[in-house]
């Protein structure tokens, strides 16, 4: 979280997607759920990204906010609790933990990146212009990529695969379209023979 939103350079779904699907690759996570993230924050990132920084603040120090991401050095910081529950495996600290990871790697080099005008603060209508969406949007793509989501047959399976909240893995299906399933509705008309 940059705190409030950001207007950013705009982005699709898709083009999010495909970042997601390319640090998946290159973490040689393709074929499997991200299972250590503190792994390629700890030791992959700071061989990849110069001068990168992780820090974990006493949450006194962080107020209300989990973590946040900054870019000159670029570094991400995390409240002590966060991080001691994504070290856990906890499926709301690993998606925090994919959403800053997603602001460093799409917005780091991002020229465009100024905060939301003041009657607006907090609020960006069009999504693909906000920071905030596109890092959830990686993150989701990030821990429940397409092609290993659509796999599942509920939110409570995919959950429980891929380490992430139950609320993240229903939005997942949601979007996707694979869930609700829609009930099958009989076809009756056979009946008409007998009205």
């Amino acid at each position: 979280m940059l705190t409030g939103d950001w207007f950013a350079t705009p982005r699709s779904k898709k083009e999010i997607a495909a970042v997601a699907n390319a640090w998946l690759d290159y973490f040689d996570y393709w074929h499997h759920y991200v299972s250590n993230l503190p792994g390629i924050l700890e030791h992959d990132l700071p061989l990849l990204v110069p001068k990168f920084i992780l820090m974990v603040r006493e949450d006194s120090e962080m107020g209300d906010v989990l973590a946040t991401t900054s870019f000159d050095p670029p570094q991400i910081v995390f409240r002590c609790s966060t991080y001691r529950e994504l070290i856990r495996g906890d499926g709301r600290a690993r998606f925090t933990a994919a959403h800053e990871l997603g602001h460093l790697l799409l917005h780091s080099t991002d020229k465009e990146l100024h905060r939301a005008a003041q009657p607006n603060y907090g609020r960006i209508d069009n999504r693909s212009l906000s920071a905030e969406w596109q890092a959830d949007t990686f993150a989701s793509n990030f821990l429940m990529p397409e092609h290993i989501a659509r796999t599942f047959s509920s939110p409570d399976e995919l959950a429980q695969n891929c380490q992430v909240s139950l609320a993240a893995a229903q939005h997942r299906m949601t979007e996707l379209g694979t869930w609700p399933k829609a009930k099958l509705i009989p076809d009756l008309s056979f009946l008409n023979k007998y009205r």
